[in-house]
């Protein structure tokens, strides 16, 4: 995830709205992690984009997906090593650099505009403990480092944790485990999806209860 220090309109990109409700597709910068392309982003028109619009010292976020890591190619690799620890693939990389190139001249746009090219505009990274997620951020590092003033990792900005039910197919839970997952089948009839919480995992309320970290982020932030 990507929080700039200084300049940018208030918003996070990716499936987060605008302060002002706005949210279309050009508010949305996508790192996919399930396709092969190794494409730049698009969904963004940095040409026509108007800088012009955001106010100097606005807080804004860019948030951002992992790229392909090594377990959405091999779906079973949970089951033999922990997703922590999952790598990123050879088209993630590429993807992350893509990226990076992309982030680098949207600064430079950014700062041609606002500051006629000098450079004043810069984000601060900030990376999950997981390994495909923190080899994101480094490429992306290497790619836009100019724009970029440094990189943190928070542990609140992890996966959703499932527990025992980690890295096992969907279907293949009720013969592994028959009376754990009729007791997490019992909560999700009875309560709903999002609060029901895996064996010894989170439920979806667990996680989002996780968003308070983005105040003490913009506290680090700002420091």
């Amino acid at each position: 995830m990507l929080r700039p220090k200084k300049c940018f309109g208030k918003d996070m990109i990716r499936s987060v709205v605008h302060k002002r409700c706005i949210s279309t597709a050009k508010d949305v910068l996508h790192v996919g992690n399930e396709s092969n392309s190794i494409a730049a982003p698009t969904s963004v028109d940095l040409n026509n984009f108007e800088y012009k619009n955001l106010k100097p010292k606005e807080f804004r976020i860019l948030l951002l997906r992992h790229a392909q890591s090594e377990g959405n190619v091999d779906k079973k690799l949970l089951t033999k090593m922990p997703d922590h620890a999952i790598p990123l693939s050879k088209v993630g990389m590429e993807q992350s650099k893509q990226t990076g190139q992309f982030i680098k001249q949207f600064y430079k746009n950014l700062n041609d505009t606002l500051h006629n090219g000098e450079i004043k505009c810069k984000a601060r990274l900030w990376t999950s403990p997981y390994l495909r997620a923190k080899e994101t951020g480094d490429i992306i590092m290497q790619e836009a480092g100019d724009y970029i003033s440094d990189q943190r990792e928070h542990v609140l900005i992890s996966e959703q944790q499932f527990g025992l039910f980690e890295g096992y197919p969907l279907d293949e839970l009720e013969k592994l485990f028959p009376r754990e997952f009729a007791h997490f089948t019992k909560q999700v009839e009875f309560g709903g999806r999002f609060w029901a919480r895996p064996p010894l995992g989170e439920s979806r309320f667990d996680v989002s209860t996780r968003g308070v970290y983005i105040k003490s982020i913009r506290r680090l932030s700002c420091r």
